[in-house]
């Protein structure tokens, strides 16, 4: 098989062992004799071998304001076109785009998801509230909006009915980035027991808690088998309203930073 894999980079403790496990699983595979790139948002060194680089130019691309690129979407259906790609496995969204599932199936492949972490049910991806400590709430625009504004940085310039909207509009991509995937692993036990309630959803996923190379490549078949799902072709304004959105907020982010240091 050859498959696409796709990680976070970062020094939080959360996206190192999501990373750490996507790279333990492609050594599985590809001692089995499948052909593995993986893909992160962070610059490669020269000589790594199957190592992507999807790394986004914008402004702070951790923020959850902007987990959807467009960018990535396209880098992602250019390499599963020029290497042939026939599956691509998201291990996480964080610093690439929310919409990895749905680019996959625009591309043609199917997709399997691992979750690792709470980031789908957290704009901030912790559930550690900063004045309170751990939160148990399900993700919403009540507390999520005030914690993720407390934990920063800032955005004034984004109204407040604004900032409403981007976060149905995340929990809604992120929920059909579920619904599209063949197949769903989740990594934790303790993750697998709360997931559910914080993401406010039925989230469906097979416990997979470390890397083993039999359940990984009947996951990858059963996915093979159902192909890619039928989904709707990216309108041509799609991409060009993200990408508007994105540099408005770059600029606004610009500005707002020169008056400050001003």
């Amino acid at each position: 098989m050859r498959v696409l894999s796709l990680a976070p980079s970062g020094t939080e403790p959360r996206r190192v062992r999501a990373l750490e496990r996507a790279q333990a699983e492609a050594r599985l595979l590809r001692a089995a004799g499948h052909e593995v790139w993986l893909a992160t948002p962070q610059r490669t060194h020269a000589g790594e071998r199957s190592a992507l680089a999807f790394v986004r130019e914008d402004r702070l691309p951790d923020h959850w304001h902007k987990s959807r690129d467009p960018g990535c979407e396209r880098a992602l259906t250019d390499a599963v076109r020029a290497l042939g790609i026939e599956l691509v496995h998201v291990h996480h969204w964080q610093g690439l785009s929310r919409s990895l599932v749905l680019a996959a199936a625009r591309a043609g492949v199917p997709a399997v998801v691992s979750l690792h972490d709470a980031w789908i049910a957290c704009p901030i991806g912790s559930r550690v509230r900063p004045a309170i400590g751990a939160c148990d709430s399900v993700v919403g625009a009540h507390p999520c909006l005030a914690c993720a504004a407390e934990t920063g940085p800032r955005t004034p310039w984004v109204p407040m009915e604004q900032s409403f909207l981007a976060l149905a509009e995340r929990q809604r991509d992120l929920q059909r980035e579920l619904e599209l995937a063949r197949v769903r692993w989740i990594t934790s036990h303790e993750l697998a027991l709360r997931l559910e309630r914080w993401f406010g959803a039925p989230v469906r996923a097979e416990p997979m808690f470390e890397p083993e190379l039999e359940p990984l490549v009947a996951g990858y078949r059963a996915a093979l088998v159902q192909g890619a799902p039928q989904v709707a072709a990216e309108e041509w304004f799609e991409a060009r309203m993200q990408a508007e959105a994105q540099r408005s907020w770059d600029l606004q982010y610009d500005r707002a930073r020169a008056q400050s240091e001003a």
